[in-house]
């Protein structure tokens, strides 16, 4: 985490590399389609890119991104299908 933070993009690829396919799998599990499972994956690494600066070096990485890859998906979700009375 303390590499990312610094915006290390070896470190950066090297976790979208290890973790895509376990995070596209987690989504997946979530969603039942495999689109919006890719789009939730990518837009987690897109978020840990963009707020790189701001990461919490005390938490674990692996769950830093299934919990992000969790609220992508709530996220995804009320975008996709906002909530009705």
């Amino acid at each position: 985490m303390k590499h990312l933070k610094k915006g290390n993009e070896a470190v950066y690829v090297y976790l979208a590399t290890k973790y895509h396919k376990k995070l596209f799998i987690y989504a997946l599990s979530l969603t039942k389609d495999h689109a919006d499972a890719q789009d939730i994956v990518q837009n987690v690494f897109l978020t840990v890119w963009k707020y790189h600066k701001r990461l919490n070096t005390t938490y674990s990485i692996k769950n830093f991104l299934y919990k992000t890859t969790y609220n992508e998906f709530v996220s995804h979700y009320h975008k996709k299908e906002p909530f009705q009375n």
